[in-house]
């Protein structure tokens, strides 16, 4: 994967996953710690050690915990079903924890074991020559739904041509709660054919990471949030040549103007077609987080 990648995905994957250092049970039951890795089973749970992320006591944060602990602590967790989908409410039930260092570790492992499994899927095999915003959309699907891609026919097509428009159409993850992640790897297959189309570098993210933009809606200018501190002060500007860019052609005058209105709202009218199994994308003309992310933009919180 391209160094960017790789040293950029923790911070990716902080606003969407959040970072709980003891176990936990995710909305599906299933335990879980650090930036979302699974460990659903006590032998998965004493695993973590092997990516240099073991499990410690809490009162001391340097005494490693037994492999006895760590299942007890798996085992407090997985049985109570009142904690499902409620990191905070397991942390008093808890006793162990992983470091700051240990999670990251955790991640950086689990990313590279990832790697060599998304590599074995044919379509995925020219990995290394995809621009960085498609390596990381595919890193953010897998660590979402595991990385076997076997049901998957249209989507690896489309990567095995380097189509990145036409993974746009077909990268959706099926959960309801996935709407955030479907959303930013939308817009992160927009920035990779951007990045194809205009033969940027590969190895670079088009995605600023977590990316800061303000909301912006009929009659916001580039001048109104200049010096606020945004990732550039030409937001309108910038939503404007992106939208012209994917086909909804706006004139770039730095004025949220009543075209560029009609060509948000059409924008996010697609989006919403194809975020309809995750309860559907907002098309009310308001550039907010989400529809900054579907640009390739944001990373949504």
């Amino acid at each position: 994967m391209h160094e960017i990648v790789r040293e950029q995905f923790a911070a990716f994957s902080l606003p969407m996953e959040g970072s709980v250092a003891w176990m936990y049970q995710d909305s599906l039951g299933l335990v879980t710690v650090g930036l979302g890795n699974l460990i659903d089973s006590p032998a998965a749970a004493w695993e973590t050690r092997s990516y240099g992320a073991p499990f410690v006591h809490k009162t001391d944060m340097v005494t490693e915990a037994s492999e006895a602990e760590v299942t007890d602590d798996w085992t407090a967790v997985k049985n109570d079903s009142a904690l499902k989908g409620d990191w905070q409410a397991a942390g008093p039930l808890t006793k162990l924890r992983l470091t700051d260092s240990g999670i990251a570790n955790l991640a950086a492992g689990k990313l590279a074991a990832m790697e060599q499994v998304l590599r074995r899927t044919t379509e995925f095999e020219d990995f290394d020559t995809w621009p960085a915003d498609a390596q990381l959309a595919l890193f953010s699907m897998a660590w979402a739904q595991g990385a076997d891609f076997g049901g998957w026919p249209r989507f690896r097509a489309a990567c095995a041509a380097r189509d990145w428009s036409a993974a746009v159409q077909d990268c959706n993850l099926s959960n309801h709660w996935l709407g955030k992640r479907n959303a930013v790897n939308r817009g992160l297959f927009r920035n990779a054919q951007w990045a194809k189309d205009h033969r940027a570098d590969i190895t670079e993210l088009q995605l600023a990471i977590p990316g800061n933009r303000p909301t912006l809606s009929l009659g916001a200018t580039d001048a109104d949030h200049a010096g606020a501190g945004y990732d550039t002060d030409d937001s309108v500007s910038a939503v404007q040549r992106f939208l012209t860019y994917l086909g909804y052609p706006c004139s770039e005058t730095g004025t949220f103007d009543d075209e560029t209105d009609a060509a948000v709202r059409d924008f996010q009218s697609n989006e919403n077609q194809l975020a309809a199994a995750q309860g559907g994308f907002s098309a009310d003309g308001v550039v907010g987080r989400m529809t900054w992310a579907a640009l390739g933009y944001v990373v949504p919180a």
